[in-house]
């Protein structure tokens, strides 16, 4: 609001009288109002409809708008901290109130639920040699499977932990996220501290080992 925006110089100036540092704390992919303007910047769920509120950071001007959106604010105010608030891709079913599922959701269906499948992502695989293509094909299937309670459930979890391209694919959603840090550090990382999560969505496709995915990358 009009009053939240005067609020800033005022904070950023007492913050500096009294010697306290001024962080922000930054959400990054929760953007509906990106989402409805710029509908290609949306996620889009592995049956095709786009999120109601999500924003994908394999996507550019994305990640050039989290950047400049947090070079501005550093430039204006001198925040001293950083918080990135979901720099990784949110539930699939997380809208602007709450969860809210009709029929049961297994965890595996969830999990391949949570994938991105908007043009960025795409592109990325297929650069990355992976036919995305059969690979949506699979995975919404196997989301049908589950959602429909048919035998075999084990099967399906060891053919998914088995898929080499649908890891690579999710890898690829994780990488996207360490770029989109990246490119705020690039931007602040000379005047402020950046502080973010490090854990995935997709931990059973990629093993508890990529936890630390983000610290690491």
């Amino acid at each position: 609001s009009p009053d939240i925006v005067m609020a800033w110089p005022e904070a950023a100036n007492e913050a500096a009288r009294i010697g306290f540092g001024l962080n922000s704390w930054t959400i990054t992919l929760f953007q509906p109002w990106i989402r409805d303007a710029h509908p290609d910047c949306a996620r889009v769920l592995p049956w095709g409809d786009r999120s109601g509120s999500g924003v994908c950071a394999a996507n550019q001007d994305v990640r050039d708008y989290v950047a400049a959106l947090c070079a501005d604010l550093s430039g204006q105010f001198g925040i001293a901290l950083f918080r990135l608030e979901g720099v990784l891709s949110h539930s699939f079913d997380l809208d602007w109130l709450r969860p809210r599922n009709l029929v049961t959701i297994s965890p595996l269906a969830r999990t391949l639920s949570n994938l991105c499948f908007c043009d960025s992502c795409k592109r990325r695989g297929s650069a990355a040699g992976i036919d995305v293509a059969a690979l949506q094909a699979r995975v919404v299937g196997t989301i049908e499977a589950e959602i429909a309670g048919e035998s075999g459930g084990e099967g399906r979890v060891a053919a998914v932990a088995a898929d080499a391209e649908l890891c690579a694919f999710a890898e690829a959603h994780v990488r996207a996220s360490i770029e989109l840090v990246q490119q705020v550090v690039s931007r602040v990382g000379h005047a402020a501290q950046v502080s973010c999560n490090a854990t995935t969505p997709y931990r059973s496709l990629l093993g508890d080992a990529r936890d630390d995915a983000l610290l690491t990358g």
